[in-house]
C-alpha cells in the first residue's frame, strides 16, 4: 500500500490516468484503511476474548482441583473414620475375649464375657461362654464326686475302725470268758 502511493505520488503527473482513477483508488484506500481498522478491532476484541476464556478455564481448572483435592481429604478421612471404626467393632471384643480366655484357662471361672452380636465374633464370644459353663459344670461334677468320695473313705475308715473294734471286743470277752468259765465250771 505505501509503496503504490509512492509510485502514485512520484509518477502522478507522468501518468495519464482516466477521469475518477484516482478517486476510486482513494476509495479504496479508504475502504481498506477501515476494513483494516475494522479487522484489527475484531482481532484484538477475539484475541481478548480468548485471553478472558482461558483466565476462566484457567479459573475453573483451579477450582477443579481444590474440588479434588477436597474430595481426596474428605475421602482420606473417612477412610481413617472407617478403620478406626473397624478397630473398634473387631479388635477390642477380640481383645476382650482373649482376655476373657486367658483368665479362665488360668482358672478364674467368673469373668463375665459381655459381647454380644449375630457375627462371627458373637458366635466366638457363645462358644468362651459354652466353654466356661462346661467347666463349671465339670468342676462342680468334680467336687461332688470328690466329695463323695471322702465321704466314702469315711464311712469305710469307720466301718474298718468298728470291725476292729468288734474284734477287739470278742476278743477281750474271749479273753474275759475263758479264765470266768473255768471259774465257773470250777464253781461247780
Amino acid at each position: 500500500k505505501q509503496a503504490t502511493r509512492e509510485m502514485i505520488a512520484q509518477d502522478l503527473e507522468q501518468l495519464d490516468f482516466q477521469p475518477g482513477f484516482l478517486e476510486r483508488v482513494a476509495l479504496m484506500n479508504q475502504r481498506y484503511e477501515t476494513l483494516h481498522h475494522n479487522l484489527t478491532v475484531v482481532v484484538e476484541e477475539t484475541n481478548q476474548q480468548l485471553e478472558d476464556a482461558i483466565d476462566r478455564m484457567d479459573e475453573r481448572l483451579g477450582r477443579v482441583r481444590r474440588v479434588m483435592n477436597l474430595t481426596s481429604l474428605v475421602f482420606l478421612a473417612v477412610l481413617v473414620v472407617l478403620s478406626i471404626l473397624s478397630i473398634a467393632a473387631i479388635v477390642r471384643p477380640v481383645h476382650r475375649m482373649s482376655t476373657v480366655a486367658q483368665a479362665i484357662a488360668g482358672g478364674d471361672l467368673g469373668q463375665n464375657l459381655d459381647h454380644q452380636s449375630n457375627d462371627a465374633l458373637g458366635e466366638l464370644a457363645d462358644s468362651i461362654r459354652d466353654m466356661q459353663a462346661s467347666l463349671i459344670r465339670d468342676i462342680a461334677r468334680r467336687e461332688k464326686a470328690e466329695a463323695d468320695l471322702i465321704a466314702a473313705q469315711g464311712q469305710v475308715i469307720q466301718s474298718e475302725r468298728m470291725a476292729v473294734l468288734g474284734e477287739l471286743v470278742a476278743g477281750l470277752a474271749h479273753e474275759l470268758n475263758t479264765p470266768l468259765g473255768t471259774l465257773a465250771s470250777s464253781a461247780d
